[in-house]
C-alpha cells in the first residue's frame, strides 16, 4: 500500500495549503505501478473488505500525522464504512488519547450518504467530531436528497463534484448552476471545496468572484 497526495488550497490564498488529501494506492508486488482506488474498491466491496481497508488507511494517515506535527490531512473512507462498530474501536481510542492530532485529521466520506444509512452516518460523524476531527463530505452532486443527508450530518467541509466546474467552463447556464450550488454549499458547511480546478487554471479567479 502506498499513499499519493495533493494539497487543497484556500480560495483567497492559492499559494498556501488548507490541508493535504491522502490518496491510497496499491501495488500488487511492491514494484508494479500502483493502482488507484477506482481499480480495486469495487472488488473490496464485493468481498466485504471495504471497512477493513478504510480503517487501515486511516491508521496509516494517523501515523503520518504523528511524523508530521504541522500537517493537516484528509483521508477518504467509503460511505459504507461510516458507521460505528468494532472496526473503528482502535482508531477512536487513539484519537481519544491524542486530541491535538485528532484536530489535524479530516475524515472524508465518499460515495454519498444514503437516506437508509443516515442515522448510522450521523452518529459516526458526531463521534469523530467530538474527538476533534473534521468531517468532509465528498462528491456533492445535484440531488436534493444528497443535500438533506449532508445537512443532517453537520459536516465541516463539503466538496462539490468536478462536473459543475466543467459545465461552468462551457456556458452561462453552467456558470449560473455553479453559482447556485456554491450558495447552497455555503449553507451546509463553513468550508466548501470545489473539485476539478487547479491553482493555475483561469477558472480560479472566476471562482473567487463567484464566492
Amino acid at each position: 500500500r502506498k499513499f499519493a497526495g495533493h494539497g487543497v488550497p484556500p480560495a483567497h490564498e492559492a499559494a498556501q495549503t488548507l490541508y493535504r488529501e491522502a490518496i491510497a494506492r496499491i501495488s500488487p508486488d511492491g514494484h508494479a505501478p500502483a493502482m488507484g482506488s477506482d481499480l480495486f474498491m469495487s472488488n473490496l466491496e464485493r468481498l466485504g473488505l471495504t471497512r477493513l481497508f478504510d480503517r487501515r488507511v486511516v491508521e496509516r494517515v494517523i501515523n503520518d500525522l504523528r511524523l508530521h506535527p504541522d500537517a493537516s490531512m484528509a483521508v477518504n473512507i467509503s460511505a459504507r464504512s461510516a458507521r460505528l462498530d468494532h472496526w473503528w474501536a482502535s482508531v477512536l481510542s487513539a484519537l481519544e488519547s491524542e486530541r491535538a492530532l485528532a484536530r489535524r485529521l479530516i475524515v472524508e466520506i465518499t460515495g454519498g450518504i444514503g437516506l437508509s444509512d443516515l442515522e448510522a452516518s450521523r452518529e459516526f460523524c458526531a463521534q469523530f467530531q467530538q474527538l476533534g476531527c473534521r468531517i468532509a463530505i465528498d462528491g456533492l452532486g445535484a440531488s436534493t436528497a444528497d443535500l438533506e443527508s449532508v445537512r443532517s450530518c453537520c459536516p465541516d467541509i463539503v466538496k462539490l463534484e468536478a462536473s459543475f466546474v466543467r459545465q461552468a467552463r462551457q456556458s452561462d447556464v453552467g456558470r449560473a448552476g455553479l453559482r447556485g450550488r456554491l450558495k447552497l454549499c455555503m449553507q451546509l458547511a463553513p468550508i466548501v471545496v470545489v473539485d476539478g480546478i487547479e491553482v493555475e487554471d483561469a477558472t480560479w479567479d472566476k471562482l473567487n468572484a463567484l464566492a
